[in-house]
């Protein structure tokens, strides 16, 4: 073995050594909560995108960006003494469509979402001797059946395949307790759960004929509440068992009060235990009453954070996590929410016993309108949210679940599905939901949901509460929360986190808040507010750890304090000469060349009085040099490019432009150029006035090439010709390109002025090119407009091909200007 490859292997060994240990309280508690056997799949092979090599694989791991299929290998053995028992296979999350496979047989298929799901396995698919092979496929999905959409919009962290947690096998004894769940309600507490009572070598030989079962609730110091113990006859069957424990003056669960007690079921025959259940409880009481969240009977505020799992692509450990999470306590904070990943499976524990109410959403972001309508997206969605539900609904923590991040909820089929979606979690788990409308101005009038997610990636949701708090009526059993989302720049974020604090405390509506994060996240797609680390850096902390300023300023607002002097950097605007310079220059350079060239200044004086008559001169070629068209071609072209970049360069902080180009140049690989172009003034310019120029030489040529089916032979100089000069109105934007940075500035809106002005001359210039072309090429209208849209469409086809085959792309586009709101 190559000196190399044994390095690996030993580095390999010890990082799993390492994930081990870290998980070690996660597995021991898997092994209390049960008394079935239980064995972790800790050896695994990997082979990425259909290499044929393996190599050994950590679970859980993130696997390379570049992985577009990853295949996992693992055998395992039945010990002797479980041969003849069915067998679960647990996982804890795989990120990315994934195809499993036991012994070459293909026996589930799970969407792309990393929820924790369970495989039964009966007895007779397994080999009772020798090793079975377990296989996991896991690829990026290809349709709405395989996992929600995914779109490229900035906030999206990184998302690369994945398996997100660990992967065991339980092997079911004859006897053993599933579907535990409970409630408190009155002073009392509910449990239910089954009693599954297989054949038993046991029990099946009749020497005992009843099954002595045992209940003991006690704090987690072991101090005793309630016990006691019953006869059940045996039956062969599975038993569904509920009970009610009256409790005098329990201590409930908050989070100023994580207080948290102990329930153990057990089961015996002939002194022996056969089954055992252990688990961890909270008992209190949630609900929603016109629009005020009461949590055991008392109204609460939301004060919550984003918290991520994942840094660098890489999984939060345990430890860290608990870290963080006491942390957050410490700052003020009452609740934490996951957005559209899962957690480590000890997240729930941690948040139960530290006291902070957690919500976790089921990853359908920001999803077309279209995709509402399909069977297999309700499917898909339930099963994702059911195993979100079933995860976690047992926790005194869980504050709710997402069913939709950024959607159409003013649409009627979203709506519709929203509603299904809800009263099926509901039915099944009792938990509250929450929703996030794309639209906050356009909430149905039926509470589709417990809880409304006002997001706003601007200011600090101050127009959302101005919004909620004029339109929305205080009698709605809906709550609203506010998501604080991403200031406009780094340096005034505390600065408008201390001028929320008093909107807050004063507001009628939101009944709470979350703001971003935690920590800096891993962006998915280069953006203009990424910094150099490829992190979006609006985290409390960065990515590695240290503590921003306004970290300080945070604390304040949970406190309630309302600050004399806000937190603020000096801030100092991006500002530019080089687009006024540009035509100030280019300007003084066409004017002396006007001057001295006769020829440019008849045809100019001739083609704006009489575009006709100058286009019929054309025709019957009169001299137009090919110098003086490309002269006046260059200059026109270079105004319309000046306002184009200055709009493109003074607005490039803006989200809502931000979100719209990187969804139309993420899927084309262009999104990296255009945030290295948007920054340069100079080649930005460049850039745009080559597009511009290039495109009529490209009419020119299709022009010319059309002429071979003409009678008119007409020359390539007069095509060239009939392009560039049907823009000589653009010579009155000289004025406007001088100044087009006082224009563009949003605080005057008078950019609105100049946008108006730019389509008016774009239709000038058109029906210009459109005469010239019916002058030169004695066609008529009809065919001189066919010819325009061919020559347009040579570059949009392309461009609109392209993006039809991405899943309801345009789709996508609709559902962003219908969101505008969300980046104001």
């Amino acid at each position: 073995m190559r000196p190399k490859s044994l390095f690996i292997i030993v580095l390999l060994v010890s990082i799993l050594s390492i994930v081990r240990s870290e998980n070690q309280n996660y597995r021991s508690s898997v092994a209390s909560s049960t008394s079935n056997p239980v064995r972790f799949l800790d050896t695994w092979e990997v082979s990425l995108n259909d290499e044929q090599e393996a190599e050994p694989a950590i679970i859980p791991g993130v696997f390379p960006s570049n992985a577009s299929k990853v295949l996992l290998k693992t055998g395992f053995e039945i010990p002797d003494s479980l041969n003849n028992l069915n067998l679960e296979i647990h996982f804890n999350g795989i990120q990315g469509y994934a195809r499993i496979s036991l012994n070459k047989n293909l026996i589930l298929t799970h969407p792309d979402y990393p929820s924790p799901f369970t495989v039964r396995i009966p007895a007779d698919w397994v080999k009772s001797s020798g090793k079975n092979f377990l296989e996991i496929l896991i690829s990026p999905p290809d349709s709405e059946s395989e996992g929600f959409p995914q779109y490229a919009h900035i906030f999206q962290p990184a998302k690369p395949l994945a398996v997100t947690g660990e992967i065991y096998i339980v092997w079911l004894k004859d006897i053993h307790y599933s579907k535990f769940n409970y409630t408190y309600n009155a002073k009392s507490l509910n449990i239910n759960y089954n009693l599954n009572i297989d054949i038993s070598d046991t029990l099946g030989n009749g020497k005992y004929s009843k099954l002595r079962f045992e209940e003991k609730l006690t704090t987690l110091s072991g101090d005793p509440i309630s016990s006691r113990f019953e006869y059940i006859n045996f039956r062969k069957q599975t038993k569904k068992i509920a009970r009610s424990i009256a409790l005098r003056n329990p201590r409930l669960w908050s989070p100023e009060s994580p207080d948290l007690y102990k329930i153990r079921l057990s089961a015996h025959a002939g002194g022996k235990q056969i089954a055992s259940l252990s688990k961890i409880i909270g008992l209190r009481t949630l609900q929603v009453k016109r629009g005020v969240i009461y949590l055991n009977s008392q109204p609460i505020q939301i004060k919550g954070l984003t918290y991520r799992t994942a840094t660098e692509n890489i999984p939060v450990t345990l430890l860290q996590m608990e870290k963080d999470l006491n942390t957050i306590k410490a700052l003020g904070f009452n609740a934490i929410r996951i957005p559209n990943s899962m957690h480590h499976p000890d997240m729930a524990v941690l948040t139960d016993s530290i006291g902070l109410f957690f919500s976790f959403e089921n990853g359908l972001w920001r999803v077309p309108e279209a995709a509402f309508v399909k069977d297999n997206f309700m499917q898909m969605s339930k099963v994702i949210s059911s195993e979100i539900a079933s995860s976690v609904y047992n926790h005194p923590s869980l504050l709710s679940i997402g069913l939709g991040n950024e959607i159409a909820l003013h649409e009627p089929s979203v709506q519709k599905f929203i509603l299904i979606l809800s009263k099926f979690l509901k039915q099944n788990y009792q938990v509250l939901t929450h929703v996030a409308p794309i639209d906050y101005s356009r909430l149905p009038s039926t509470d589709l949901t417990d809880i409304y997610l006002i997001n706003s990636y601007h200011d600090a949701v101050f127009s959302a509460i101005n919004y909620m708090q004029n339109n929305y009526s205080t009698s709605s059993p809906a709550i609203i929360l506010g998501n604080i989302g991403f200031p406009a720049g780094h340096d005034s974020v505390g600065e408008k986190y201390a001028k929320l604090s008093g909107r807050i405390n004063t507001s009628k509506i939101i009944r709470g808040f979350f703001i971003e994060s935690f920590r800096d996240w891993p962006a998915q797609t280069n953006s203009f507010m990424v910094n150099s680390d490829g992190f979006y850096p609006y985290g409390l902390f960065t990515s590695t750890g240290e503590k921003r300023a306004h970290i300080d300023v945070v604390k304040k607002l949970l406190a309630g304090e309302n600050q004399a002097v806000y937190y603020q950097n000096s801030k100092s605007e991006d500002k530019t000469n080089l687009f006024s310079l540009s035509v100030f220059i280019t300007s003084i350079i066409f004017f002396l060349v006007y001057r001295q060239n006769f020829r440019l200044r008849d045809n100019i004086k001739r083609s704006l009085a009489h575009s006709y008559g100058f286009f019929v001169d054309l025709r019957d070629r009169r001299i137009i040099a090919l110098l003086n068209s490309f002269i006046i071609g260059l200059f026109t072209n270079l105004l319309v490019a000046n306002i184009l970049a200055a709009y493109l360069y003074y607005f490039r902080d803006s989200i809502y432009i931000e979100e719209m180009m990187n969804a139309m140049l993420s899927p084309f690989g262009l999104n990296n150029f255009y945030i290295n172009l948007i920054q340069t003034p100079f080649l930005l310019l460049l850039v745009i006035w080559s597009f511009f120029f290039m495109g009529q030489i490209l009419i020119a040529s299709l022009l010319k090439l059309l002429s071979i089916f003409s009678e008119e032979k007409i020359r390539f100089k007069q095509t060239v010709a009939v392009c560039n000069w049907a823009g000589v109105p653009l010579l009155f934007l000289i004025p406007v390109s001088l100044i087009s940075y006082k224009l563009i500035l949003p605080a005057s809106n008078l950019h609105i002025f100049l946008f108006l002005t730019m389509i008016l001359f774009s239709l000038w210039y058109n029906f210009r090119l459109a005469t010239g072309i019916r002058v030169l090429m004695i066609k008529q209208a009809f065919t001189v407009f066919s010819i325009l849209l061919l020559t347009y469409g040579i570059v949009f086809f392309t461009f609109i091909a392209f993006l039809e085959s991405k899943s309801d792309f345009f789709g996508y586009i609709n559902l962003l200007t219908q969101g505008k709101i969300l980046f104001y």
